[in-house]
């Protein structure tokens, strides 16, 4: 069975935010090297591989602007031999805990202002 192409890039981004710091799934595994979620380089989906993460320490200014995104290797499929980029949105409205401040980083920034996550 054939996955078409936009199926993919959906795939690709769904996967990113159960990725890195503030992921959706929890694996379990901390030992596996991955901060939380389900890896991180070298683990992916049937039809790609992540080959890069953003920076996912705390602390980080991508992890403080609440950014966070993910490469992929596609392997097989009408994408195969391409690189995808899946950025994850913030959902972080008050700005508690990691991942920055919805209102501060992205509503603002939808007004032109500029801060820490349009940096990014």
């Amino acid at each position: 069975m054939t996955i078409s192409p936009e199926l993919q890039l959906a795939l690709f981004a769904l996967d990113s935010y159960n990725r890195g710091y503030g992921s959706g799934l929890v694996d379990e595994q901390p030992a596996s090297g991955d901060v939380d979620g389900l890896g991180t380089i070298g683990s992916g989906l049937a039809f790609g591989t992540m080959i890069r993460e953003s920076d996912t320490a705390e602390g980080a200014p991508g992890v403080e602007a609440g950014f966070y995104a993910a490469a992929y290797s596609v392997t097989s499929g009408d994408l195969a031999g391409k690189t995808v980029i899946s950025f994850r949105g913030t959902d972080n409205i008050a700005g508690e805990g990691q991942g920055g401040n919805d209102i501060v980083n992205g509503w603002f920034g939808g007004q032109g202002q500029q801060n820490s996550q349009l940096q990014m």
